[in-house]
């Protein structure tokens, strides 16, 4: 097994999987194939999937703080985040990693089919 998933592959888990939207609706479609290659990788856990609780919302009229709010408010209720996509550059995916380590939850990365888990601070560009 390896080590890096030991903190959740030995139980049954919500997973809140953030990735970038930006008012772009293709974002929709790449986080869904990063939650599919997640199901096949973690297939026991409940993924969430903020992008498409929000999605149908007009970006644009939204209140980006209070979507960051509502995510965050989510968030503090799973067990783990795991961060996909180019999560550095999107304010809401920060705002989520920065709860989740107040928090103390475990931080993931996904990507090339490959989960990490954070065990140090990641620099965020501004």
């Amino acid at each position: 097994m390896n080590p890096i998933m030991q903190p959740i592959i030995n139980k049954y888990i919500v997973l809140y999987v953030a990735h970038p939207f930006g008012g772009d609706l293709d974002n929709v479609s790449r986080a869904e194939i990063q939650l599919s290659k997640l199901r096949n990788l973690l297939p026991r856990h409940t993924l969430i999937s903020p992008i498409h609780n929000w999605s149908y919302l007009d970006y644009g009229m939204t209140d980006r703080v209070a979507a960051i709010s509502d995510c965050v408010n989510l968030l503090l209720r799973c067990d783990a985040l795991i961060l996909t996509g180019r999560w550095e550059e999107s304010a809401g995916c920060r705002a989520e990693y920065i709860a989740a380590k107040v928090k103390g939850l475990p931080v993931f990365t996904f990507s090339n089919n490959d989960l990490q888990r954070l065990y140090k601070e990641v620099y965020i560009k501004r």
